[in-house]
């Protein structure tokens, strides 16, 4: 299991949060791990990007630092050779909810929430990672967390089959854990190979297709962004 532990900071992930999790990955599938999981301490699972770091971004290569470690990230996560749960509760924000859409599992508590509040930010994604979302969740899902920068609760996120579940507090790391098992119990090369079609059958677009690593680079350095994550008086 992979926990975020910034309870303080409800789980912000850090730069070297996100650099540490692939690295995190090839050592338990190294140990022997069929399944990972990921987790939150605390009341949140994940809230998206160290704030105080964003504030830091003054220059292209400080922004492609950043936005490089989240997209190795998550395309880690998405094509590491075993299947991956998010389990989550509570809030599950921005780069945090990015993460749990590259996984191949969604369980959530009942009161989780999940939102991916770019456009309030005016930030770019690139088109693999929206595609992932699309894939999870539909196109109605995306765009209502997208465009409209909506907080989606995870009521609404089983509607859209965004969730795989939504299990009750108390009974949610039981129900990760007996799936993490089931999920173990079958056969190794087989697992892998189905995930691999599963996600060959996705279809994301290449990477830049539509918008480019320097598009999204140069989001973090307008002043629309910078003043979106200035304190306020």
């Amino acid at each position: 299991m992979i926990t975020f532990n910034r309870p303080h900071l409800h789980n912000a992930v850090s730069l070297s949060m996100w650099r540490s999790v692939p690295k995190l990955i090839e050592e338990l599938i190294g140990d022997g791990a069929r399944v990972i999981v990921f987790s939150g301490q605390g009341d949140s699972f994940a809230s998206g990007a160290d704030l105080e770091e964003l504030r830091k971004i003054d220059n292209a290569d400080s922004a492609r630092e950043l936005w490089h470690a989240i997209l190795e990230c998550l395309e880690h996560v998405w094509s590491c050779a075993v299947p991956t749960i998010a389990m989550v509760h509570g809030s599950c924000i921005g780069g945090g909810c990015l993460l749990a859409t590259s996984c191949d599992f969604r369980l959530a508590s009942i009161a989780s929430s999940f939102a991916i509040p770019v456009a309030r930010l005016g930030l770019m994604l690139d088109d693999r990672t929206i595609g992932r979302l699309v894939a999870a969740g539909g196109i109605a899902f995306a765009k209502e967390v997208l465009l409209a920068g909506a907080t989606v609760s995870a009521t609404q996120a089983v509607s859209w089959g965004y969730l795989h579940r939504r299990v009750e507090l108390n009974k949610l790391r039981f129900e990760v854990m007996e799936l993490a098992d089931q999920i173990a119990n079958n056969v190794g090369s087989s697992v892998a190979a189905c995930k691999r079609s599963i996600n060959a059958c996705a279809a994301l677009p290449a990477v830049g297709a539509t918008i480019s690593d320097d598009a999204v680079v140069a989001s973090y350095l307008t002043d629309d962004f910078r003043k979106r994550v200035r304190p306020q008086d």
